[in-house]
């Protein structure tokens, strides 16, 4: 069975190349191990498919928000709380596939059973989701518009 290697780099939400990835090339990869930071979380949210889908990045922040447990005000529910603990960084593809089919509707569980961050409130504050949904949007924007600058010649990109 494959194991998960442990995600060594998230600030700039680049996968390391030895992620697991989805199937479908999926630019998300599969975190495996608690919850315990806004990068996670929105990586784990399929943030790129959410961009692609929509500009929306206020709807994009509160739907997340009420995904993994928070209150459409801003508050957090005390009662969804995660169940992932560090040892489940070690878990193979298919048990935590399985895991991920079983709580699609409570994600919340994906979080850290540790109390310091078993609430999505205790990780971050819808603001700060927020703001850190309009960072990556940014950062992705400007990636795309390097590669487009960089095909060169003409039809080169989309003009932004």
């Amino acid at each position: 069975m494959k194991k998960f290697k442990r995600l060594a780099q998230l600030p700039g939400l680049a996968p390391p190349m030895d992620a697991p990835q989805e199937p479908q090339g999926d630019l998300h990869p599969i975190i495996p191990g608690p919850l315990d930071s806004v990068e996670k979380i929105i990586l784990d949210a399929k943030i790129f498919n959410r961009l692609a889908d929509s500009d929306d990045l206020e709807n994009i922040a509160l739907e997340i928000w009420e995904e993994y447990g928070g209150k459409k005000n801003g508050g957090g529910y005390t009662n969804k709380r995660g169940k992932r603990e560090e040892r489940d960084a070690e878990r193979d593809i298919e048990t935590v596939n399985k895991e991920r089919e079983r709580n699609k509707n409570k994600k919340w569980e994906r979080l850290s059973k540790d109390k310091e961050f078993n609430t999505i409130n205790k990780v971050t504050s819808l603001e700060g989701l927020m703001n850190s949904i309009q960072q990556i949007s940014l950062s992705h924007i400007k990636k795309l518009k390097g590669k487009g600058q960089q095909s060169g010649g003409m039809g080169g990109g989309l003009p932004f």
